[in-house]
Order: structure tokens, then C-alpha cells, then sequence
């Protein structure tokens, strides 16, 4: 309160009064300039002013901020949170801010065994954030990047599900868990495994959190092989039952009864590719189908991408057939992961197991062999006119752009290598006109002999006409004395039509 004078009513009806939360009254309720009223007392008392007031409005956003913003705060308040949650702290010599974040990592599973210089590293690329009670550190259905590591503080994992009631949407909130200091969460998205939230996090109260963004941490894990590990096993263990369900009620095996898939999902091989890394090379020799169960992967044909496939996709199938192709396939296209990606590999050895296990499903087998021939087919034709087309258009472009900066540069080698250009295609342009004269002569040429054929045709066709009753009648009169019996008489000539003569 800077100025005028505010009263604080009496409590609420059926709520105790406290005269915690108001700094600066006389003891009568009234508060004039300088008094300090915190943000609980309006759960529990109303405040009026008595006369014009000046009010500052601190949000509590502010101060969040702020500690982000100024670590040396930051670390004195601290200690003060630690304490409110009761957390043990020791009288010794103060660890330094650093220290502090190592050995809250290292209570969880996922960093235990790590090694000092993964954890500084760690440190040293994430970003300290603070959240007050009731913020959400994550939401719900959101994209994202980072994970975070609580440091201080508890927050609470909440199921958010929308629903509409009498035509309103109605939101509801399901508390699924709790975390306490030293959680990871925000891993699989960070990972790019997952692409979207799948749960919100909102504070319970202080927290203050360590953000990694994905960017850091995979250059992090690329130095770090055995800390790599322990990340592909946690990403596993989250994982592990949904990978048999991919295939279990994959479109691809839908036509095989439930055995079957059952079969394959369980003993599929699982495995995961970090951005960038190669999941099925071209040409490579193999016996294994690839299923894309999580992440985004990029299809090359002879080193160009021609399509980016998500979860679901599959490639190498002809090398898990075991029939109508050779023992060993080659790999007409080249995988690699974009994002975090596991993959699922069904083998042929798998494959022939399961027909032999399940021999009633050999004739669809055999009709998936030959659909999915005549589809891998296709599908190579249309990337191979694709990359055709976009080479055509890249020269097209490539010319262009150059023509562009041959007219803007002054350059006298630029000026000489534009007339060179300019002769080529006055020469390209004579000689496309004189292949169009020649090709215009002989249509014309071609034009002239069919008419000329065909005059000749008529007149030909006339003549016949004209010498067609002598020649009847030659033969008629050669038949009737080479034969016996009553003599056959000519036909009749068509009379012509009499026309009046005026």
C-alpha cells in the first residue's frame, strides 16, 4: 500500500481468523502507506480502502523470474525451500550450486552410475526454472523437446481428460502421482520417442527445476557411450509392453489369425536408433523386416530423400519372405532415424518358424508375398520418377539463378561465361527451329503423297467400275459353255433415274 488507507473486514463466516499475512496496521484493522498485505489473506478476509489508494501488485510470475534470472537469490532461497519441504541440510561447509544438482541426480536409477563428467556436463547445459504452486511445468498434449529434473520442490503427474456437458466442455483433472525431488520426467519427448505430452505436471509447490533441451543432451550421450546405454534401457522399460502390439494389430498381418501376430510380436528383436543413425542401408544383405514402432525416420533412394515415415511404416519386407526370392535380399532403400526411434525386426528365420507352427496360414502367406511384390514395385517406380523430376527441376532452377547473377555482376569472366551461354542457346534455338522447319516440310510432304495416293486410288476404283459389266458378262458366257443345264442369264442393269428435259 503505497498511499491512502485500506480496512481489513472480519474473517469469513465459518473460517478462523489469522493475522498472519498483513505487515503495517494499527492494530484496528485500518493500514495505511507501507503496509504489506500478502496474497492469502483474500482467501479469508475481504479488503476495502477507506480513502483514494495506491496500490503495487506483485505476481508471484514475477518473482519466478526473477530467480530464474538471478542465480545468487536463487541459491539463497534455497536452502529456505529445502527446509519447508524437509529435506536434511548439512551445517558444514555450503556445496556449491553444482554439487547440489550432482547429488540430487544422483539418487535416481538413471543417473547412479553415471560418471562425474556426464552429470557436469549435464550442469552445465541446463537451465534453471521456477514454478510456483499450481504452475504447469508440462501440459497435456503439448510438443516439446526438453525434460526437466526437479531439484527442489513436489509437483503432481495429472491425467486431463475434456468432455462436453449440456453443450459446455467440461475439463477434468485425475491426480495420477507425485514427484519429489530428483525426478526426471519429460524424457521420451525429449528423446523424440514420444511427440506429443502425455501427462501434465503441475507444481505443489516451490519448484525449482533443471531443463535440458534435446539438442544438448544427445551431443551429451554421443560422448558418453556407457550413460547412452542406461537411457536406451530406461527408454526400453517404458516401452517394452507396447512393441508386441504394433504388430499384433498391425494392417499388415491383419489377414493372419490372432496366434500368428501373437506370435511374431512377442519374439520380434527390438531395437533403437539415436538421430541420424542408419536403421536399414542400400544394398545391404538382409533377412529382416523393419517395423517403425515409435519416432520419425527419413527413406533415401541412392543417397536422396524421398519420404519421411512415422510410426507404423515398415521397410525390408521382401528380405523376410521365404519363398519366390533368393535366400539373401538386398535393401532396395536406406533408413534413417530423425528423431529417437524403435524399431521392431521380424526375421525370416521368425517368419518360417511361425509358418510352420501355424501351417494353415501358408496360403496367406503366400498371397501377402505376391501383394507386397507388385507394392514394393510401384513404390520404387514413383520414387525413381520422383528423384528424375526433381533433378530436371534443380537444373531448371540452377540455370535460372545463374542467369539471375550473370545479368546483376559486373564481372568481366561472369559477362564472357553469359555470351558463352547466350551463343549455346542462340545455337540450341537455331537448330530447334530448323528441326522444326524440316519436321514441318515432311508433314507437308507426307500431306501431298497421301493426297496424291489417294487420287490415284479413286480413279483406279473408277476405272474398275467402269469395265466391271464387260468383264461379268466375259465370264458369264465362258460358264454357260463349259457347263450343262439351263443357261444363266446376266443380270439386270440398274436403269438410271429419267430426268425431265425442258
Amino acid at each position: 500500500l503505497n498511499a491512502g488507507r485500506a480496512r481489513v473486514d472480519p474473517p469469513h463466516a465459518g473460517r478462523p481468523g489469522k493475522s498472519s499475512g498483513m505487515v503495517g496496521g494499527n492494530g484496528d484493522g485500518e493500514y495505511g502507506p507501507g503496509a504489506i498485505i500478502l496474497g492469502q489473506v483474500f482467501w479469508e478476509r475481504s479488503v476495502r480502502a477507506v480513502e483514494v489508494c495506491y496500490v503495487s501488485i506483485l505476481h508471484r510470475g514475477v518473482i519466478a523470474r526473477a530467480l530464474e534470472q538471478f542465480a545468487s537469490e536463487r541459491d539463497r532461497i534455497q536452502p529456505m525451500l529445502a527446509r519447508n519441504h524437509n529435506l536434511e541440510q548439512k551445517k558444514a561447509r555450503r556445496p556449491s550450486r553444482g554439487e547440489r544438482v550432482a547429488k540430487i541426480l544422483r539418487e535416481r536409477s538413471i543417473f547412479a552410475k553415471t560418471s562425474k563428467e556426464f552429470l557436469n556436463e549435464v550442469i552445465t547445459h541446463g537451465t534453471t526454472r521456477v514454478f510456483m504452486p499450481g504452475d504447469r511445468i508440462i501440459e497435456q498434449g503439448t510438443d516439446g523437446s526438453t525434460m526437466f529434473i526437479l531439484s527442489v520442490g513436489t509437483a503432481n503427474v495429472v491425467m486431463e481428460q475434456t468432455d462436453e456437458t449440456a453443450g459446455r466442455p467440461t475439463r477434468t483433472l485425475t491426480n495420477v502421482g507425485a514427484l519429489t525431488h530428483g525426478s526426471v520426467f519429460g524424457e521420451l519427448v525429449m528423446l523424440g520417442v514420444q511427440s506429443r505430452r502425455t501427462a501434465s505436471i503441475v507444481a505443489g509447490t516451490v519448484c525449482c527445476t533443471w531443463e535440458v533441451s534435446q539438442s544438448k543432451t544427445l551431443g551429451i550421450l554421443d560422448r558418453h557411450p556407457m550413460e547412452r546405454a542406461n537411457f536406451l534401457k530406461l527408454v526400453e522399460e517404458h516401452l517394452g509392453k507396447q512393441a508386441a502390439q504394433r504388430i499384433i494389430y498391425h494392417p499388415l498381418f491383419s489377414d493372419f489369425h490372432q496366434q500368428f501376430r501373437t506370435f511374431l510380436g512377442v519374439n520380434s528383436e527390438r531395437k533403437f536408433y539415436f538421430p541420424n543413425e542408419t536403421i536399414m542401408k542400400q544394398g545391404a544383405v538382409g533377412d529382416s523386416l523393419f517395423m517403425l514402432n515409435l519416432g520419425v525416420a527419413t527413406m533415401e533412394l541412392n543417397s536422396q530423400h524421398v519420404m519421411q515415415v512415422k510410426g507404423g511404416a515398415y521397410f525390408g519386407i521382401n528380405a523376410m519372405f521365404p519363398g519366390g526370392f533368393r535366400e539373401k535380399q538386398r535393401y532396395p532403400l536406406t533408413v534413417v532415424a530423425e528423431s529417437m526411434c524403435q524399431v521392431l525386426l521380424v526375421t525370416k528365420a521368425m517368419y518360417q518358424h511361425a509358418l510352420l507352427k501355424y501351417s494353415d496360414m501358408r496360403d496367406i502367406a503366400r498371397a501377402l508375398e505376391e501383394e507386397e511384390k507388385v507394392k514394393l514395385q510401384r513404390q520404387l517406380d514413383s520414387f525413381t520418377t520422383l528423384l528424375h523430376r526433381r533433378r530436371n527441376l534443380r537444373c531448371i532452377i540452377e540455370a535460372l539463378r545463374g542467369s539471375v547473377q550473370t545479368k546483376r555482376s559486373a564481372d568481366m569472366a561472369q559477362v564472357e561465361h553469359r555470351r558463352q551461354l547466350e551463343n549455346i542457346f542462340a545455337a540450341w534455338y537455331a537448330l530447334r527451329q530448323r528441326t522444326a522447319d524440316l519436321r514441318r516440310d515432311q508433314e507437308e510432304m507426307r500431306a501431298a503423297n497421301d493426297s496424291r495416293i489417294e487420287a490415284w486410288l479413286t480413279r483406279r476404283r473408277d476405272q474398275l467400275e467402269l469395265v466391271r459389266p464387260r468383264r461379268d458378262m466375259k465370264r458369264l458366257i465362258a460358264h454357260n459353255l463349259k457347263s450343262r443345264g439351263p443357261l444363266k442369264l446376266a443380270k439386270a442393269l440398274p436403269t438410271p433415274p429419267l430426268t425431265a428435259r425442258l
